[in-house]
């Protein structure tokens, strides 16, 4: 069986090796997300919740504004140099200055700025003009680089690129025949699938490691202990190789297999995070996304590799992960037999 599921998994490979669009998407595009993602925005996705200082001299209807936006934590500063040093001590993204008669004064740590910019545009949509942006030097609590967040966001897509594109590789061949085909010959259908299975973890694995090695050139990976990296980097892989057997039978044919595999891949990255930072999204969306595997795989990356966290720390998140890998694939398992009698 072992050997079989290995001929059968370095069979998946080399399909995708042919196969340039899913090239693309698993290993290409993931990269480009974190480069490019880091290089613009510096480092999206921002918490869930951006800290502001925030310094009323005499606005207080803009005031209570501030403390009712949505991904906004706004704590009232003293005075200027109370508010700049939270700034840089990293404990505020940006310190908001009202001043009398409707002026709006922005300072903020340009290391965050994907957050700070974020800022920028809520308090220009309280009626305010477009404040400039007065850099403040954050403290040693700020990112190193504006990479660290966005090298887990490209990750989130090379686990996403991978399961969407092997459950339609999976899909193409059940829709050439190769299942019946089988029933001739000396393979189990199980064999089959836990050879997809495997490439897919062996594909995802092996993406995660390329962005890793790309976040510590860019400054932007610092592990701790190994394990740590190690539970988040199998468990991840391990969930969406599961999520890869499900989307693959959520459908007849390579069409409808792609839309419900993009589809659903699509809707776990904007609740998780992968395409607009938590802080952009109405409360009753990042409650959601407490829910997304794509949530959890970020999280457990991020603190494993970005933040240097021990295993303890990843131990939920990858827990999490494995668990819905395992009942993802049990999932999908069922409803291939189901289709197959």
């Amino acid at each position: 069986m072992i050997r079989a599921v290995a001929i059968l998994a370095g069979k998946d490979f080399a399909l995708l090796w042919r196969d340039r669009p899913a090239l693309f998407w698993t290993f290409v595009f993931p990269v480009l997300v974190a480069v490019v993602i880091g290089a613009m925005f510096g480092g999206a996705p921002a918490p869930a919740l951006v800290p502001v200082q925030v310094l009323d001299q005499g606005d207080a209807g803009r005031a209570r504004m501030l403390d009712e936006l949505p991904g906004i934590q706004a704590v009232r500063a003293e005075n200027e140099q109370a508010g700049e040093a939270a700034v840089r001590a990293g404990r505020a993204a940006a310190l908001v200055v009202l001043r009398p008669g409707g002026a709006v004064e922005l300072r903020g740590d340009l290391a965050r700025r994907g957050e700070v910019e974020l800022l920028r545009a809520l308090v220009a949509g309280m009626g305010a003009a477009k404040p400039a942006i007065t850099a403040i030097a954050g403290g040693a609590d700020r990112p190193r680089t504006p990479f660290e967040r966005s090298v887990a966001a490209g990750m989130a897509w090379a686990l996403i690129g991978a399961a969407a594109s092997f459950a339609l590789s999976l899909a193409r061949e059940a829709q050439a025949g190769l299942f019946v085909r089988l029933r001739a010959a000396p393979i189990a259908r199980l064999d089959v699938l836990l050879g997809k299975a495997a490439a897919c973890w062996l594909a995802c694995l092996g993406e995660l490691l390329l962005l890793a090695l790309l976040g510590a050139a860019l400054g932007a990976m610092r592990p701790g202990e190994m394990l740590a990296p190690a539970m988040a980097i199998a468990a991840a892989a391990s969930c969406f190789a599961g999520l890869m057997l499900l989307t693959s039978q959520l459908g007849d044919g390579e069409m409808k297999v792609a839309a419900s595999a993009w589809g659903l891949m699509l809707v776990l990255a904007l609740f998780g995070g992968a395409i607009l930072p938590p802080a952009m999204l109405p409360e009753w969306m990042q409650s959601i996304g407490q829910a997304s595997p794509v949530r959890w795989a970020m999280q457990a990356l991020e603190a494993a590799l970005g933040s240097g966290q021990g295993w303890r720390d990843v131990a939920r998140p990858s827990a999490m992960l494995a668990a819905t890998g395992a009942i993802a694939f049990a999932l999908g398992w069922a409803l291939f037999l189901r289709r197959a009698r």
